[in-house]
């Protein structure tokens, strides 16, 4: 059985580190997605989608959470319908791609009414293409029925075990490869 590896854990403990700093080792043929910060100078926008095999937005900056004020409050906001569009090309380019990885990074809050994309996140899971990302520790549906697919191994990161959890899921890559 496929087996698929998700790392979690707190904001900042090196969970995008781990998947680059492997990435960058090896011959792992991976398309998907990044999320990535959008700074204009020092202020944090939100965050934009990344197509890691280039495709049509991959000169624009599609934002997929946006930074705003509501009831007085700063929050950074989902955009439902970046998902639901440029989200699910994202992941159509993945599965008709010959890398055999998908690299979702990450899976979180900001997707939670985006329908579409949940759907295709689904069918990218059951797809024969192993997944590899990051999920959010957020209590969710959406999340929470990532978590309890019987193909999904989740490895928490933590400030004390990164170096740990990047041998760890080093070895768990080469026995997918």
């Amino acid at each position: 059985m496929k087996v698929n590896i998700l790392l979690t854990g707190d904001i900042n403990v090196g969970k995008s580190y781990i998947l680059n700093k492997f990435l960058k080792t090896g011959d792992y043929s991976t398309s998907g997605f990044k999320t990535l910060p959008k700074y204009d100078g020092e202020r944090l926008e939100g965050y934009i989608i990344s197509n890691l095999l280039g495709g049509n937005q991959s000169d624009k900056n599609i934002f997929v959470g946006k930074n705003t004020e509501l009831d007085g409050k700063k929050k950074c906001v989902g955009i439902r319908e970046s998902f639901d569009t440029f989200g699910v090309e994202i992941l159509d380019d993945a599965l008709m791609s010959d890398s055999k990885y998908i690299l979702m990074d990450e899976l979180g809050f900001f997707e939670k009414d985006s329908y579409f994309f949940q759907e295709k996140v689904n069918q990218v899971f059951d797809s024969d293409k192993v997944v590899i990302g990051v999920i959010k520790k957020r209590d969710n549906p959406f999340l929470n029925k990532i978590r309890e697919r019987s193909d999904v191994e989740i490895i928490e990161i933590t400030l004390e075990n990164r170096e740990e959890m990047y041998k760890l899921f080093a070895e768990k890559m080469e026995e997918v490869k």
